[in-house]
């Protein structure tokens, strides 16, 4: 039995802090005695310059803390270690360790994601793995229902249009290491993406702007037969989206971070709906 299902067994109330800390529990343990040691050199010095740290000893793999000497993995952990005031950053930094790794070292790799995903698992903390040419990271997740429809399904869609793929990939990894200080920067990520996805869709390298202004999507919902009243409906939602992010994120930084998820979801249903109609529209000529 899964330790908050024990809790819930019990009736304890349990919060996020709980499970981050039983996360950051479970992933001692792993490194404790992990399947591999391997960490050479150049994979610290990689990982130190993702995470932003000194190499702990440049003369030797080995050192040693109260008597105990750490080798391989375990000198790994105590970079760790010193990420773990915020969840997230701590998470980050543990993706970090994998990419650090090169591709030759495919099963320690694969040791280490299994390792994380394990924890998170027993910790019952959602989340979802998205690979690109920077490696692997991975962000919590919000409602399953929504992810699923609004950032998974679209994200598989969206590999077919490849520069709004890898837009809307940096934002959502900027959203999974959002803070209050870069909140707008990580909003106007998310309306960049949307602009390239209209750009890769209708054509052409206008801005999100002029796409509403030369009215192009309301032509394309005309001709897909959607009703006028719904056509007004997506209308105004994105002149809402487009007008809130240049106010709020493009052209000033008031962008409040408890806002971000319903932008990322918004990107998510407004790419959804188009390719959702490009799709039926090619089964009907089929």
């Amino acid at each position: 039995m899964k330790w908050i299902e024990y809790q819930k067994k019990l009736v304890l109330n349990f919060d996020d802090n709980r499970k981050a800390l039983r996360f950051y529990a479970q992933l001692s343990n792993f490194f404790r005695d992990p399947p591999y040691t391997f960490f050479d050199t150049n994979t610290e010095r990689t990982f130190c310059d993702m995470i932003g740290m000194c190499i702990i000893d440049e003369q030797s793999s080995a050192f040693a803390i109260n008597g105990f000497s750490f080798n391989g993995l375990q000198k790994a952990w105590i970079y760790l270690v010193q990420h773990q005031t915020y969840f997230y950053d701590f998470l980050s930094c543990c993706v970090a360790l994998v990419n650090s790794y090169p591709e030759t070292e495919k099963e320690i790799k694969e040791a280490l994601i299994k390792g994380i995903l394990s924890s998170l698992d027993d910790c019952q903390i959602s989340y979802d793995i998205i690979t690109d040419e920077d490696g692997i990271f991975i962000f919590p997740k919000g409602a399953k229902e929504l992810d699923d429809a609004l950032v998974s399904e679209p994200l598989e869609w969206l590999k077919d249009y490849p520069k709004a793929y890898k837009a809307f990939v940096k934002a959502l990894k900027d959203y999974a290491n959002a803070n209050s200080y870069n909140a707008s920067d990580v909003a106007d990520k998310f309306r960049k993406a949307l602009e390239t996805f209209f750009q890769e869709f209708f054509g052409g390298t206008r801005s999100l702007e002029r796409y509403i202004d030369n009215h192009t999507y309301e032509q394309y919902l005309d001709k897909c037969d959607i009703p006028s009243d719904m056509r007004n409906e997506f209308k105004n939602t994105i002149i809402s989206y487009s007008k809130f992010i240049n106010n709020n994120a493009k052209h000033n930084d008031n962008t409040k971070l408890n806002i971000l998820e319903y932008l990322m979801y918004q990107t998510g249903n407004i790419i959804r709906f188009l390719i959702k109609l490009k799709q039926e529209e090619k089964n009907n000529a089929n």
